[in-house]
């Protein structure tokens, strides 16, 4: 684009309007579709900003002589074969405001379009929900099932083995712990299932994607992959140590993106599969001496979250997802848990209600159910109340507190 000198009525200091000529060489405008070859733009004229004989050049107010008067002189009448193109301009501007309008009409009933849509679809969510009050949900069939557990050698791990293991699935078992993860096998083995082993630490990412590649190709694709994985340390953030930091978030989250990147792709060709991830009711809410380990757990629910969206986007809906929160489980990790209101969990009715969303395709499953309301009172409730009622119900544990951990 070339822009021509300003052109000035000769012996006038008091014309209010410069006119500049745009040349846009004849190119045909983007959304209007017609050329534009020259459109006259006015700008407000100013003693200060007029140019002299120099190009540019800016001197200071001058008052115009009296007797000199501002002729009326337009760019048009300077140059009479402008006038064709200068007609051509307006059009193509007015046309590309017309454009404007109904774009911007276009999106208006969208928009309008949409939260109708949105009322519809919330109307109907609410009606579905109350009529599955009464009505059974149905449940798929877990029978023939290639089964991937981490953290399968002991707790909750190994009852989810042996829920599976009941439902005639073929398990394939990953622990650290070899006694552990062995025992395991037997009790599923008793049960009619066929196992499979892998010491495997869920921590370093060459030992998962070692051991996934060996169950491709020896065992066959996973269908359903339970990232159980999870460490703890119960101390304040001062007293925790590097690399315990450093070994709960390569477990508790880092090991379940190994996992779940090494079998995904195969979920994603045949659009068929579920992701388990199992979290924590602190992946929702904070606990003192806990810190690293919350942390860790919101990374966890954050993942489940994002990943169904993604698949989801993908048009992958083939691929179901589920995240486990519960609260406090007796399994030893934790020393002396306790809580004033409520009651720690066992692990049998845990698993219970992971199998129950599993099987219904539950996209976050909450142990106790009750949990659901505290995440609401989060959002309702004032500071001060929140506090008092935090006091109520926070459990209580052995930690290491005070002790602070070298650099």
């Amino acid at each position: 684009m070339c822009v021509r000198k300003p052109c000035f009525p000769r012996g006038s200091r008091e014309q209010p309007f410069l006119f500049y000529i745009f040349s846009f060489n004849q190119l045909p405008h983007p959304r209007v579709g017609v050329s534009t070859s020259h459109v006259i733009v006015p700008a407000l004229w100013s003693p200060e900003n007029e140019p002299t004989a120099q190009f540019g050049a800016r001197p200071g107010p001058r008052t115009p002589a009296a007797s000199q008067r501002p002729r009326r002189a337009l760019i048009g009448r300077r140059s009479p074969a402008a006038r064709p193109r200068q007609a051509e301009g307006r059009r193509a501007l007015a046309a590309l405001a017309r454009v404007e309008r109904q774009g911007s009409s276009g999106k208006t009933m969208n928009l309008f379009l949409e939260l109708l849509l949105f009322l519809v679809t919330l109307l109907y969510s609410y009606l579905e929900a109350f009529v599955k009050l009464f009505v059974p949900v149905r449940k798929k069939s877990l029978s023939g099932e290639l089964v991937l557990i981490t953290g399968a050698g002991h707790g909750v791990g190994r009852a989810t083995a042996l829920e599976f293991a009941k439902r005639q699935s073929r398990l394939v078992l990953w622990d650290i712990n070899k006694h552990g993860i062995e025992e395991t096998a037997a009790e599923c083995q008793k049960l009619g299932a066929t196992v499979q082993t892998f010491v495997v630490d869920c921590s370093k990412r060459e030992e998962i994607y070692s051991a996934a590649d060996k169950v491709k190709k020896d065992i066959g694709d996973v269908t359903i992959l339970v990232n159980n994985v999870g460490v703890i340390t119960a101390a304040d953030f001062l007293s925790t140590q590097d690399h315990q930091i450093e070994r709960m978030f390569e477990v508790n989250i880092l090991g379940h993106m190994w996992t779940t990147r090494a079998f995904l792709p195969v979920m994603m060709d045949n659009n068929y599969g579920h992701i388990v991830t199992v979290a924590s009711a602190a992946g929702h809410f904070v606990t003192p001496f806990m810190v690293t380990y919350c942390s860790s757990k919101f990374a966890a629910v954050g993942f489940h979250k994002a990943l169904t969206e993604e698949l989801s986007a993908l048009g992958k809906d083939g691929i179901k997802t589920t995240c486990l929160c519960p609260v406090f489980i007796n399994t030893g990790f934790v020393k002396n848990p306790r809580t004033r209101l409520g009651k720690i969990l066992e692990i049998e009715e845990v698993v219970e209600a992971l199998m129950e969303g599993i099987v219904t395709n539950q996209k976050m499953v909450f142990v106790p159910p009750q949990l659901n309301i505290a995440l609401l009172s989060e959002m309702v409730f004032p500071e001060r109340a929140l506090n008092l009622l935090k006091k109520m119900t926070i459990p209580k544990f052995d930690a290491v507190i005070g002790q602070r951990s070298p650099q």
